[in-house]
């Protein structure tokens, strides 16, 4: 993988939006999410046509179920189809990808404790990645989670506004509707993106179904690679070790059966 110096690069940004509706059948909790995202790269100078890949979009469907299987133990098991791309051409079945994994859940005094495996794209290209966490309420007001791919600790200030600082590993795979031509003999077709980012946000219930956060951090690393699938050529950059910023938005439909 060739690798260039890309201290030319201004900031990357994201939007994400989504809508959560849970559901109870039985025994059986359902989750259903719908979530679209905006991945924005403000490149400065470059000898690369990089309009073609500023902007990478991402609209998902999700379904998770939680199922009791022995005393306190409980089954989770989730699925996203994403149609990803910059959407620079038409939509095709290329845009198409499919994750999920399998997480087993174990109820303890006050915490939780989860491990699993699953297809995710948490270091960008998706693949075989295992999940694992413990998480736990000190008080009313504290409550932390230690694991892969995501730490956190959490202070609810009231019932709408609380504060999160965060660790996380966070990755995605996109299509190119068309080839992006990165010299004499290289094009891409694909692009992934995997960061380890450390924030803090604050979050704020607008109501019983809107909550809105803001984030504030940086990167203690991101990559970007320029993939084809056709040649295995691959073109990567380190990028954006400076803070970022970012919005997010999700609106939870309650359900009275929960």
């Amino acid at each position: 993988m060739n690798t260039a110096n890309m201290d030319k690069n201004r900031s990357s940004s994201d939007i994400d939006f989504a809508i959560n509706v849970p559901l109870k059948l039985g025994k059986i909790h359902f989750l259903n999410t719908l979530n679209y995202s905006i991945y924005n790269f403000d490149f400065k100078k470059t000898f690369y046509d990089y309009q073609a890949i500023e902007n990478i979009y991402n609209i998902s469907y999700g379904l998770s179920l939680l199922y009791p299987i022995y005393n306190d133990w409980k089954l989770k098991t989730n699925a996203t189809l994403a149609l990803s791309s910059n959407f620079k051409g038409s939509v095709n079945s290329d845009d198409l990808f499919l994750t999920g994994g399998i997480t087993f859940e174990k109820q303890l005094i006050n915490s939780i404790f989860e491990f699993g495996l699953g297809y995710y794209t948490f270091l960008g290209k998706p693949k075989i990645l295992p999940t694992i966490s413990y998480s736990s309420k000190i008080n009313e007001m504290l409550t932390f989670k230690l694991g892969f791919p995501i730490s956190n600790i959490n202070y609810q200030f009231n019932d709408k506004s609380s504060i999160t600082s965060e660790l996380a590993f966070k990755g995605n795979y996109s299509n190119l509707s068309n080839l992006v031509v990165l010299d004499t003999y290289k094009s891409a077709n694909k692009v992934e993106f995997n960061n380890t980012n450390l924030k803090i946000g604050y979050n704020y219930n607008m109501d019983s179904n809107w909550t809105i956060s803001i984030n504030a951090g940086g990167y203690l690393n991101s990559d970007y690679s320029l993939n084809n699938t056709n040649t295995n050529n691959e073109e990567g950059f380190d990028l954006f070790k400076s803070p970022f910023i970012s919005t997010g938005v999700k609106f939870n439909i309650k359900n009275k059966n929960q």
